[in-house]
């Protein structure tokens, strides 16, 4: 019976012949050159893998780097467009304060020397046709018969003052009663409210003459109100023979159902 020594040597034998062989081909290979080939291709590979990974990690920083950029650039938007805004705030606070001035500054060439107060119409009273509420009154030096004016276009007259409001009657209410006189003709009447029409001019000498399109204006004859501004614009004349006057029919010029921004003329007056 074999040992197992002797096993051992029998199956290492062909182990050592398959080593010996492995060797003298790998010397073989070696000598032609197959390996230079093999370890060529594999610097190569390990450079590219190289190169690759350095190409990525350069690659993730770039895009690091972009990212910072844009969010910077971002702020830095947000900031402009909050100094934008800041800016057309001011813009727009200076563009009404510019045209105000210029409104002022236009109405003071139309009306006569007087204390222009600017003021704004806050309400329409309800159960008192053609009558308005200012924003001024004595705290602004406003005074009962001070003219309501926008240019030379007489609007109406204060009739009420408070401290800080005031109530006017504008010149279309029916308790309006104004001495005046045609601006091309001289031809003198009573301008008087009238819910339907507007104005209406009566007690005008059948003598004189009036136009249509002609310019009404306040005579000297009124109390308080100023000579010169204007109440509105001849639409029609009705002369009847039978009457010893005659009428006639005007237009107001402004608008007097949307009024804003209106003057006050506040002039000194001798039992002041």
């Amino acid at each position: 019976m074999p040992s197992i020594n002797s096993n051992k040597q029998f199956l290492s034998l062909p182990l050592t012949i398959g080593l010996l062989v492995f060797c003298l081909l790998a010397f073989l290979f070696d000598g032609i050159g197959f390996f230079d080939k093999v370890k060529s291709l594999g610097h190569s590979i390990g450079i590219q893998l190289t190169e690759d990974s350095s190409l990525s990690i350069e690659r993730i920083f770039k895009s690091t780097d972009v990212f910072k950029e844009r969010k910077e650039t971002l702020k830095k938007v947000e900031q402009l467009e909050e100094e934008l805004l800041v800016l057309k705030s001011e813009n727009s606070t200076l563009s009404v304060t510019l045209k105000e001035l210029e409104i002022i500054k236009e109405q003071n060439t139309f009306t006569n020397p007087a204390e222009t107060i600017s003021a704004t119409v806050t309400s329409y009273i309800p159960d008192r046709f053609g009558y308005v509420v200012i924003n001024k009154g004595t705290l602004n030096n406003v005074k009962t018969g001070d003219a309501i004016v926008i240019k030379n276009f007489l609007l109406g007259e204060v009739v009420e003052v408070n401290k800080t409001n005031s109530i006017a009657r504008l010149i279309n209410s029916p308790d309006t009663v104004i001495s005046a006189i045609s601006l091309d003709n001289n031809a003198k009447g009573v301008v008087k409210g009238d819910f339907s029409i507007g104005l209406i001019m009566t007690d005008i000498p059948r003598g004189s003459s009036l136009l249509v399109g002609e310019s009404v204006i306040t005579s000297s004859e009124n109390e308080i109100l100023q000579k010169g501004l204007i109440i509105g614009e001849v639409v029609s004349v009705e002369d009847n023979d039978s009457l010893t006057t005659k009428s006639a029919e005007l237009k107001i010029i402004p608008d007097l159902k949307e009024l804003n921004e209106v003057f006050i003329l506040s002039i000194e007056r001798n039992d002041e």
